[in-house]
This record gives structure tokens, C-alpha cells and sequence, in this order.
């Protein structure tokens, strides 16, 4: 899913609902530093990815903490920590959205709702596309709906190495 232009921008009822509870406890959106960031979105998806091990985590990290700082920008909400994050990579034109982390008090402010809907807006207003980079999880989606987002067609290609007489046995098989 993806938003190209500042009339795309559509907030659903969920989306503004959170982002009313964020404006309301007076919170801040701020630039941070993706090492700021990191620890949260990776609890986050400890959590949730339970087939990811500590391997997976720290080539993520290291990826990220070695990535072009100019074109890695992370946004956050933190009080005496963080509860929001979302870390960015900015090319070709756009901005991608890598991955984004929350903690409850986060959820129960609404932060994530608002810092997507900042960052979001931002991205469109400087002439670059937002991309989330799409997700068939249906509450994914519906969240990165609820900005107006546009489902977009993602191409992958396989390669099959094995060899010609096995491929034409699947055909056959089929």
C-alpha cells in the first residue's frame, strides 16, 4: 500500500479517534536516533514473531546501525522512554516504512496513529511517495487503509533450479 499525493491522504475513524487521544495528552512527535528507536521495534516484534531468533535480531540491527543516516530517519513519542517508533529509509523518490514499534501506553494515546499520520504527510508534502510496502495481515492493512492508502501490485520472481526433466515431471503431475 502506498499514498502519492496530499488528496490521498484519507484519515479513517479509527485513525482520527487515535489521533484525538494523542493530541489530547499532549504529547510530541520528534526526529530521534535509530539506536533510540531500535530497542522498542525489536520487543515489539519479539513478541510477535516468534520464529525470529537472536541471530535475526542482530543482523537487523546491525543493517540498521550501518545504514546511510541520511537516508535512515527515525520518528518517535517518548516521555521518560519511548512508546512509539517508526524507522523510515527514504529512496528513489520515496519514503518506505520499515518498521514501526508501540508500547501500551503508546496504544492507549493513540501515538502510532499519530506519528504515522505526521510522518505520512510529511513524505507527501515534500513530493515523495509513501510506502508501506503492503501486507496481507488484515489488521495491517486496515490500519495503513485507515491513512488512505491505495493497495498496490508487488511482482516476485522465482527461480527453480532443479533440473529440466524434474520441472517437466510437475508439469505432468499437474
Amino acid at each position: 500500500q502506498s499514498i502519492d499525493k496530499t488528496e490521498e491522504i484519507a484519515l479513517g475513524s479509527q485513525t482520527k479517534r487515535g489521533i484525538k487521544k494523542f493530541e489530547k495528552a499532549g504529547l510530541t512527535i520528534e526526529k530521534m536516533e535509530i539506536d533510540v528507536v531500535l530497542p522498542l521495534v525489536i520487543s515489539e516484534l519479539r513478541e510477535k514473531v516468534k520464529t525470529l531468533n537472536d541471530s535475526d535480531f542482530k543482523r537487523f540491527k546491525q543493517l540498521l546501525l550501518h545504514y546511510d543516516k541520511k537516508t535512515c530517519v527515525c520518528y518517535g513519542v517518548k516521555t521518560d522512554r519511548v512508546h512509539a517508533g517508526v524507522i523510515l529509509i527514504e529512496w528513489n523518490g520515496e519514503v518506505l516504512y520499515i518498521k514501526g514499534g508501540v508500547d501500551e501506553f503508546g496504544k492507549e494515546h493513540g501515538c502510532m496513529h499519530a506519528l504515522m499520520s505526521v510522518v505520512i504527510k510529511e513524505a507527501v508534502g515534500a513530493g515523495k511517495t509513501f510506502s508501506f510496502e503492503g501486507s496481507f495481515v488484515p489488521t495491517v492493512r486496515r490500519f495503513n487503509v485507515g491513512f488512505g492508502a491505495k493497495d498496490n501490485i508487488y511482482y516476485s520472481w522465482k527461480w527453480n533450479h532443479a533440473p529440466w526433466w524434474f520441472r517437466l515431471l510437475l508439469k505432468l503431475k499437474k
